[in-house]
């Protein structure tokens, strides 16, 4: 019985406690902070899901020059040894008419 009595008086004692206005004012305070605390998270998903947005965006642009760096590259070199193929044969017709005229 005395130990039911001690855990009224104690659990009276808590209940006096949270509802003094100093705990209340805190609770009230440390509520407000959370919600801020809240609100800053969402507003820095919200940027960080834009942030891998524009990342995604801008590793499909990379990937797309690079594609088209390469193809040119290719007639680059197509080019050039085109370039070279013609020079060779121009120097063989030079020798050729040479050979010819003597």
């Amino acid at each position: 019985m005395r130990a039911l009595e001690r855990e009224r008086d104690e659990l009276l004692k808590d209940l006096r406690i949270s509802e003094s206005r100093s705990n209340q004012s805190r609770d009230q305070d440390h509520q407000e902070k959370l919600h801020s605390l809240l609100e800053q998270k969402d507003e820095l998903d919200e940027h960080i899901a834009t942030e891998k947005h524009q990342i995604a965006d801008l590793d499909q642009e990379i990937k797309a020059l690079e594609k088209k760096i390469s193809n040119q590259r290719k007639q680059v070199r197509g080019s050039s040894i085109s370039a070279k193929q013609s020079t060779q044969t121009q120097k063989n017709i030079k020798v050729m008419e040479n050979r010819l005229d003597r």
